[in-house]
């Protein structure tokens, strides 16, 4: 399956552009005609060929290539800042001996707070969080640079700010953000790795440990559990007799084993402790990156391609009359609208939810046998579940009125409807003629509304279509 990530990309960068007025000197050019199957396929066909006005493919890459430079400068930053953090724990060493868990806690102690943050804020976040200071922190580094090279409102700047509008949010920004932030502290563990060894080899140093409330037990007790895992790896660790005897004031029998065996300890519990766990939630975050950039789909529910439906793929249809006009003159049957949706087979069942009568001439079309009638109560929706269970493999159209805004009660029937059916379920929005002719942008906040509704029960897009109920005689009906 082809990777379409970059063209999503570049589809967001469209509606970022075209949504911000900063931008609006761009020249985007709207093509003639689009191509593709579905909406999300028209959707990337228009931002492709809208995009190469101004190279827009070209500039989205340029920003990741800024970007990832920006990363490699602050990765090499704190590999310098970690051998310095290790060197200043030296250096406070009184006469060549140094306090070993004071030392071990200046090294590790911030990256394994920090480590349980990201844990905490990664079972806590919500698909559509943004990331936090780290993503803020590189996207105005980038966006600085860009803006510099290109003006504050070029196409270079617009590519930029997109570009991060995905990179920095939800599942894609998440994990691309612990990429970032696993590999900062791996390099600062590799810098403070390398001065603890290029110390420990240049220099002699004693490991001491004080107290005053705790007994030399409980230090014996900790020393070792704190070995357990460094010694599974092949490293040294000091016995009991050279712990009690590491105490201030104390003088091992072999001090220069004591020495290697607390130099050991170190540079096992920096490995074990900081640098494997980290290099593991690398290496796991590159693959959860990958399978997000994979699962990343536009928001076909935003407002804006909501409004692009309309425009790329009509869906609004007149069904029909309800009030005939007095002189009881036939009227010809509507033209039928070009329209692309993914229509329902014909053989579909059609079930009402909560409709009024003037609605419910949805459904006149609909055969008897296909035709599951209008819910309108509790005991109206265990029978209609029943049912839908019995016919799991058929199509079904749900109609609901436009004119009624989604609620939970009504997502979560609409929800128990569609499991286990989604590719099998359409969504009519039937609307009455002139309703809304005084509040078109209340029209279009509504039809977001049903829209986002559709797409949580995961209904597509392109089996979401309109219908006018005309309430007079005339003919010409305004489509949205």
């Amino acid at each position: 399956m082809p990777d379409k990530f970059n063209d999503r990309l570049q589809a967001e960068a469209i509606r970022h552009i075209q949504e911000n007025e900063a931008y609006a000197a761009l020249a985007l050019h709207e093509p003639a005609h689009t191509s593709g199957q579905g909406l999300e396929q028209h959707v990337l066909d228009r931002a492709r060929q809208m995009g190469e006005g101004v190279a827009l493919g070209a500039r989205l890459q340029k920003t990741a290539e800024a970007a990832k430079k920006v990363a490699f400068a602050a990765t090499a930053l704190l590999f310098c800042l970690g051998a310095l953090a290790a060197r200043q724990a030296f250096d406070g060493a009184q006469q060549g001996s140094v306090n070993f868990f004071w030392l071990l806690l200046a090294l590790l102690g911030v990256n394994t707070l920090m480590l349980a943050l990201w844990a905490g804020g990664m079972a806590l976040a919500s698909r559509k969080a943004k990331t936090g200071m780290l993503g803020q922190t590189l996207e105005w580094a980038v966006a600085y640079w860009m803006s510099k090279l290109g003006g504050k409102n070029s196409a270079d700047a617009a590519a930029a700010q997109a570009w991060f509008a995905v990179m920095n949010a939800g599942a894609v920004g998440r994990w691309n953000l612990s990429r970032l932030s696993h590999a900062l502290w791996l390099s600062y563990l590799l810098g403070g790795s390398t001065m603890i060894l290029l110390m420990l080899a240049a220099r002699q140093y004693d490991f001491i440990w004080e107290t005053t409330i705790l007994s030399e037990s409980s230090f014996q007790t900790l020393t070792q559990a704190l070995a357990a895992l460094p010694q599974w790896f092949g490293f040294s660790a000091p016995t009991p007799e050279q712990i009690a005897a590491s105490r201030i004031g104390g003088s091992p029998a072999n001090a220069e084993a004591a020495r290697q065996a607390w130099s050991g300890l170190l540079l096992g519990g920096m490995l074990t402790y900081g640098i494997i766990p980290r290099l593991l939630l690398l290496a796991a975050s590159w693959i959860a990156y990958g399978r997000a950039r994979s699962a990343f789909r536009l928001n076909l529910a935003r407002p804006y391609y909501v409004r692009l439906k309309q425009k790329l793929i009509p869906a609004t249809r007149v069904l029909g009359v309800v009030d005939a006009d007095e002189d009881d003159r036939p009227q010809a049957d509507p033209e039928p609208q070009q329209a692309q949706e993914e229509t329902p087979p014909t053989q579909s069942y059609w079930l009402g939810v909560e409709l009024d009568s003037a609605h419910m001439a949805a459904g006149d079309g609909v055969s008897e046998a296909f035709n599951l009638g209008n819910v309108l109560d509790r005991e109206g929706q265990h029978a209609a579940l029943q049912r839908a269970q019995a016919l799991k493999q058929t199509p079904l159209v749900l109609a609901v009125s436009l004119q009624r805004s989604p609620d939970r009660g009504l997502k979560r029937f609409l929800a128990q409807l569609t499991e286990g059916r989604k590719s099998l379920t359409w969504l009519e929005l039937c609307e009455t003629a002139g309703y809304f002719d005084q509040d078109q942008q209340g029209r279009d906040i509504r039809i977001c509304d049903w829209h986002q509704l559709a797409a949580e029960c995961g209904i597509e897009p392109q089996r979401v279509a309109h219908r006018v109920i005309g309430t007079h005689s005339e003919r010409e009906m305004k489509h949205g």
